[in-house]
């Protein structure tokens, strides 16, 4: 699962789906895929929180409904 910059309104897409799109479940499988890929808990979880973060500012700017990540806790 990779995000990538586009030119539209949302800015990010992950597997081609645009920021207000993101699941839960694409969230929690971006997060395992990494930790598969070998990278350090602590890099995980870096990103876990750059993302909290994402998406708060996306709620609080009114540009997406409902925040993914209220869904996926981060695994200690």
């Amino acid at each position: 699962m990779k995000m990538k910059t586009t030119g539209s309104a949302g800015g990010f897409c992950v597997h081609n789906k645009t920021v207000g799109d993101i699941t839960a479940a694409d969230i929690k499988g971006l997060l395992n895929q990494k930790m598969n890929e070998g990278y350090a808990y602590t890099t995980v979880k870096k990103v876990y929180s750059l993302l909290n973060e994402y998406f708060k500012y996306l709620m609080q700017q009114e540009a997406i409904t409902k925040n993914p990540m209220q869904s996926a806790p981060m695994i200690l």
